[in-house]
């Protein structure tokens, strides 16, 4: 069978049921998001090109950048900084190694000095962090951030 997907251009991806192969509905228009927490796959190119499924948060591909800010406090960063940054299109920008996992704990760990500043794909700068990975309860996958436009 031939399934012929059209092209949108108001859309970084086009999605087909195989089961129908009808056009499915999942991402949003790509100039009316920036980031999204997802699973996915990461290749461990050091470990003999390893798949290993993580969590974490990508970019939009569509004209969203991110720069990463280990010295500066989260509170401190302010839009004056925005120029001594280098921002980055990479997909996986921000990404999951926010986070550490301990085997010998068996714990999630979050890098508190991790800040990354966001430019949207409208041109507006924001700074994010991660405070947690794990609820209240301990049921790992529940991020907690903070965020706040510059």
């Amino acid at each position: 069978q031939t399934i012929v997907i059209p092209k949108d251009d108001q859309y970084n991806f086009s999605f087909i049921s195989l089961t129908d192969g009808q056009q499915v509905s999942v991402e949003p228009p790509k100039d009316t998001w920036d980031i999204v927490f997802s699973q996915y796959t990461h290749i461990y190119y050091d470990m003999d090109n390893t798949p290993y499924t993580v969590t974490g948060c990508l970019l939009n591909r569509y004209n969203t950048s991110v720069a990463i800010d280990s010295v500066r406090d989260f509170e401190a960063i302010t839009y004056e900084d925005i120029p001594s940054y280098t921002f980055s299109t990479d997909i996986n920008g921000i990404g999951f190694d926010w986070k550490a996992y301990s085997l010998s704990n068996n714990v999630y760990t979050v890098d508190l000095h991790k800040n990354y500043i966001i430019r949207t794909a409208a041109g507006t700068y924001f700074k994010l962090h991660f405070i947690d990975f794990v609820s209240p309860t301990g049921e790992k996958g529940n991020p907690k951030w903070e965020f706040q436009e510059l």
